[in-house]
């Protein structure tokens, strides 16, 4: 997943699970270990304690996952303990758990570059200049058109996480409400302990863990954005673009990802926000599955890219105001 961010209880969960095998050894694969497995880490703590008594059931977990809190001072009430388990279920603990293990993040934000890719009613105008700051890290997908104009179309096909068809792409959107319902009670709590954090380690980590689910957000809603987008004008397509529809819904659209995308940059130029996406050491070393380091110029270039097309909605559904005639 481009994001980089920890997910305590569903650690536990996966220790739990292989211990309860009787294996002989485990091999434990921590993404980003530089950053999360430091000595008194919360993840370092929790494989301590569970090495030392092992966890059985969702009860036990939870308690040692407070006991990890407390250990480490991270916060005197509940609320990070609380934020650890709505994170867990927006992205474990749903139907669509699966979304995450397929990887839907990297191979749709990031490697069909949806994160920057900008989301025009009629792509066909974009020219070669303005496609090319994505479209050269994009392998095997864009080398015919009804894959690049696709928002759907993931390396040359659609797929069940994404959507098949603009039905299962509008039961997406619904879904990812979901998921980003469960996300945003996560930074809510988040904000309450920070509130009532002092000055310290404590207050440092709640900052860094609340930025990185505010960017886990932002990969959510652009892979709903992309959804909703491309099944508004697969359904107008389908059945013609009536003269009386406006384009108020495709619109809406667009401006939700434009402010997804403000939103993501005003993250990544935080202090210490460049660490929250895992970002190439140059220009020349982007590739498919990593960010280039000017990953904020490419956002900023999305948006400018969508302002000069914008009125492209209104031409496509026939909407005729007094820009529009």
């Amino acid at each position: 997943k481009p994001v980089a961010f920890e997910n305590p209880l569903g650690m536990l969960e996966e220790l739990e699970n292989a211990a309860n095998g009787n294996p002989d050894i485990m091999v434990i694969n921590i993404e980003q270990t530089q950053l999360f497995f430091q000595s008194s880490s919360v993840y370092a703590t929790i494989f301590q304690k569970f090495r030392d008594k092992p966890t059985h059931g969702l009860a036990e977990r939870i308690l040692l996952l407070h006991d990890v809190i407390q250990t480490l001072q991270l916060d005197e009430g509940t609320h990070l303990l609380n934020a650890w388990l709505h994170l867990y279920r927006g992205i474990d603990d749903t139907s669509l758990r699966r979304l995450f293990y397929y990887s839907i993040f990297l191979y749709g934000c990031m490697s069909c570059r949806y994160l920057v890719r900008p989301f025009v009613p009629i792509p066909t105008r974009l020219t070669e200049e303005e496609k090319m700051y994505y479209k050269k890290h994009v392998f095997d997908s864009l080398d015919r058109q009804d894959y690049e104009l696709d928002l759907l179309n993931i390396h040359g096909l659609r797929n069940e996480y994404h959507g098949r068809t603009k039905e299962e792409a509008e039961r997406g959107v619904i879904c990812w409400n979901s998921i980003l319902s469960s996300l945003r009670m996560a930074r809510a709590e988040l904000e309450l302990a920070i509130q009532n954090a002092g000055q310290g380690s404590a207050l440092a980590y709640l900052k860094d863990f609340d930025r990185r689910i505010r960017a886990l957000i932002c990969f959510a809603v652009n892979l709903q954005n992309s959804e909703k987008f491309q099944a508004i004008l697969d359904r107008a397509a389908e059945t013609g673009y009536s003269p009386r529809a406006n384009s108020d819904v495709l619109e809406a659209t667009m401006r939700a990802e434009l402010d997804n995308a403000q939103e993501l940059i005003q993250i990544l130029e935080m202090p210490e926000g460049r660490l929250v996406i895992p970002l190439a050491s140059s220009p020349e070393k982007e590739t498919t599955f990593l960010f280039g380091p000017n990953l904020t110029e490419q956002l900023r270039k999305k948006r400018e890219i969508m302002l000069r097309y914008w009125r492209d909605s209104q031409e496509l559904f026939q909407f005729k105001n007094r820009f529009n005639q």
